[in-house]
């Protein structure tokens, strides 16, 4: 089992890799979630918002999503819909 902090760190960087998805709304939302200790509905409100704004993740975006999602024990019914929006990866 992972500790908090782990898991906390692991939330708060996948919302900075998130930020050009989410409006300043839902970035403030997602923070106070985890400031709260709320990390699960954090997550599930983020990837809520990120398919809402319907902006393509790139596959190696939707990597950390998931592992993010195995890590907090989340089922994967409530993240793996953001599949759809993987795109291919962009040429450096």
């Amino acid at each position: 089992m992972f500790g908090y902090r782990r898991k906390a760190a692991a939330v708060a960087g996948l919302l900075r890799r998130s930020e050009s998805h989410l409006t300043k709304v839902d970035l403030a939302n997602v923070e106070e979630l985890i400031k709260d200790r709320e990390l699960e509905l954090a997550f599930e409100i983020m990837c809520d918002q990120i398919f809402e704004h319907e902006k393509p993740l790139t596959p190696e975006h939707f990597s950390e999503i998931s592992e993010v999602g195995r890590l907090l024990l989340i089922p994967e019914s409530l993240w793996d819909f953001l599949r759809e929006l993987v795109g291919p990866d962009p040429l450096p």
